[in-house]
């Protein structure tokens, strides 16, 4: 009785030279602690990148929000010389009527306060197209501080102090003067508020749309950079995977008979 040969299998499995079989395995072309060095170096890039998306953001958002403020502090600014000009006109008008000393005093102490305001509105970065009209604005104002005071001298030198001040024509003539100024005043301001409110608009336009991009941009961000983490995962799965199908289909045909089965080299 003869007792059956067992088929032998050729050429159905290939054990590669180089490497170890704990190191190499049969999982593709590079080693699988080469892949899980390529995923985390990959992961860590994409960190990066991250991170400098959001320094981006924030240096973009903390530049439009210095620009909203330095527009902000101009339009107070302006606001506060215009409101000191109409002081300095309601003051005029009183001492025109009553000759008081208090009166001059107030007026140069709300000259200083405007003078400050102005030499603040001057140094700001934002108001450099429109400094010489600044300065023509200062030079306004100091021809008014000087017809005033010279006023109160020429006032006091002779002595006038009558409740009701100088005679009529005299009077329409200091206000002749002082209009004439102002005049020359109204036409620095309304130029001067002209740029500030252009300046304010623009800056607080640039703010929102900065908030905006803060709004939407981080989502997307991290959005975009979980979806590149997990097409990086699912590569190196399916290069995990891939081999082991391959070898299952590959052992199943060999345990049916299937010579022919082959095991590719990885």
């Amino acid at each position: 009785m003869k007792i059956a040969e067992t088929p032998k299998i050729k050429n159905h499995t290939v054990v590669p030279n180089n490497g170890s079989r704990g190191e190499r395995t049969f999982l593709g072309g590079f080693q699988l602690r080469t892949r899980m060095g390529i995923f985390w170096a990959l992961g860590f890039l994409s960190l990066l990148a991250l991170g400098a998306i959001f320094i981006r953001i924030d240096a973009h958002i903390n530049t439009a929000v210095d620009n909203w403020k330095g527009g902000q502090e101009a339009l107070v600014l302006m606001a506060q010389i215009q409101s000191g000009i109409e002081r300095l006109q309601m003051l005029e008008k009183k001492y025109l009527l009553f000759k008081k000393r208090r009166i001059v005093d107030a007026f140069s102490r709300e000259i200083s306060r405007i003078d400050g305001n102005i030499k603040k509105l001057y140094k700001l970065p934002y108001t450099e197209p429109i400094r010489q009209k600044i300065s023509t604005l200062r030079d306004g104002l100091e021809q008014y501080s000087e017809q005033f005071l010279n006023l109160d001298n020429i006032e006091g030198k002779i002595g006038m102090t009558k409740p009701m001040g100088l005679s009529p024509i005299s009077e329409d003539v200091k206000r002749d003067q002082f209009d004439e100024i102002l005049t020359y005043i109204t036409s620095s301001t309304d130029t001067l508020w002209k740029f500030v409110n252009h300046l304010d608009l623009s800056m607080t336009s640039r703010f929102e749309r900065a908030r905006e991009l803060g709004r939407y941009a981080i989502p997307c961000a991290v959005g975009a950079i979980f979806l590149w983490f997990m097409l990086i995962g699912i590569v190196l799965f399916r290069s995990v995977v891939g081999p082991i199908q391959t070898l299952a289909s590959a052992s199943e045909r060999i345990a049916l008979g299937d010579k022919s089965a082959r095991i590719p080299v990885r």
